[in-house]
Formats: C-alpha cells, sequence, structure tokens
C-alpha cells in the first residue's frame, strides 16, 4: 500500500514540476471591411445607368465645358445600339445617351463629365445623344415618342450645362462633320424633323 502511494506521489510530483507550455497566440482581429466605391449611376434622372462605356475620356469627375449637344441615329435597333456605344471595340465610339424608339426610354453609357468618342473634333465639348432607328428610314423609327424622351432629355442638359436652345448648339451629327470635323457621317439624316424637334426642346411635350 505504501509503495502505490509513493509511486502516485511521485507522479503527480513529475506532472506538477513539467515546465508549462505557452498559450497560442491569438488570431489578429480582422482587419475592418474597406467602405465599397460608389456606384457610378446616370446624370439624368429619368435616364437607365447602362455604363461605364470602354470608349471614353475621364476628366476625373471635373466639370467640363459643354456647348453642344450633337444628334445621332445609331443605325440599329436600341439594345444593339446602347451595347455598341458601350463596347471595348475597334474603333473606338461611345456615346452619352441612347434614346429608344417605342416609349422614348433613355438610357446612359457615359457620365456628363467624361468625353465620349462620338463626335471627332467636337467630342471634348459636346454631349452625345443617340438615337434607335436609321438615318435613311426614319418612318417608323423617329416616332412622337422618341421625339419627345429626347427633347426632354436635350431640354434637360441644355438647362444644366448652359447651354442655348437654338440650332446652333443643339446639332446633328452631318453638321458637325460639314462645320468643324469633316467625315462621312450624316445622321441623323434629312427624314429628322429638325422644326418638330426643337418646338418640343424648347416648349415641353405637353407636359
Amino acid at each position: 500500500m505504501i509503495s502505490y502511494c509513493l509511486f502516485f506521489v511521485l507522479i503527480a510530483s513529475a506532472i506538477s514540476c513539467e515546465p508549462s507550455r505557452p498559450a497560442a497566440p491569438l488570431p489578429a482581429p480582422a482587419a475592418p471591411a474597406a467602405a465599397p466605391e460608389p456606384a457610378e449611376g446616370p446624370d439624368y434622372p429619368l435616364a437607365e445607368w447602362v455604363g461605364p462605356s470602354c470608349d471614353l475620356r475621364p476628366t476625373g469627375g471635373k466639370p467640363r465645358p459643354v456647348d453642344l449637344i450633337v444628334i445621332h441615329t445609331c443605325e440599329g435597333r436600341y439594345d444593339d445600339c446602347w451595347g455598341l456605344v458601350s463596347s471595348c471595340r475597334e474603333p473606338p465610339g461611345s456615346a452619352h445617351y441612347v434614346v429608344r424608339a417605342a416609349d422614348g426610354h433613355v438610357a446612359q453609357a457615359v457620365s456628363d463629365a467624361d468625353v465620349a468618342w462620338h463626335a471627332g473634333c467636337a467630342n471634348r465639348a459636346s454631349i452625345g445623344v443617340e438615337h434607335e432607328g436609321y438615318a435613311g428610314r426614319p418612318a417608323g423609327w423617329f416616332t412622337d415618342e422618341l421625339y419627345c424622351g429626347s427633347a426632354r432629355l436635350v431640354r434637360w442638359l441644355a438647362d444644366r450645362h448652359g447651354v442655348p436652345l437654338d440650332r446652333s448648339h443643339i446639332v446633328g451629327h452631318d453638321e458637325v462633320n460639314r462645320a468643324l470635323c469633316g467625315g462621312t457621317h450624316w445622321d441623323p439624316g434629312p427624314g429628322w424633323d429638325w422644326d418638330y424637334y426643337m418646338t418640343l426642346v424648347v416648349n415641353g411635350c405637353g407636359d
């Protein structure tokens, strides 16, 4: 009995005398999550944001002088149109806005502050507005809804950027080419009703 007791005393002494092991280090606290980047969105309150386009010249969000609003036809349907102006392709091309023929819905692919690649030498001082349809086929494409949706947009842009409501500052791509930049584009074409369109820009669409 004594030998058993002595054996357990010796074992207990050995256990109590064993040097203690250092505790495992605690994991470092997780770094706080970075704040998410603000999502880019439309300037025009009624626009759907579909950008950013690959083909643009960023200005770092700094305001730029806008002297012209350039009217285009994209020579295609709406989905193909904004897909084209917001795509990464060569040669480069983009526009700030696209207007749908059926209901005048507006999509935006480039922020107003940035330079879109739509009118050659006039890009830096202009905003480009593309329209669903074809310059050579105005029937069925240049609808009242398209004219009205575009006119609302252009009036908002003109008021925001201080662009005069006249035909010297709200112009077609063809006119920019003839007067300033050269080139072969002739949109929006002779079927675009400028008198009707400018009446809507100046006076609204009855709303």
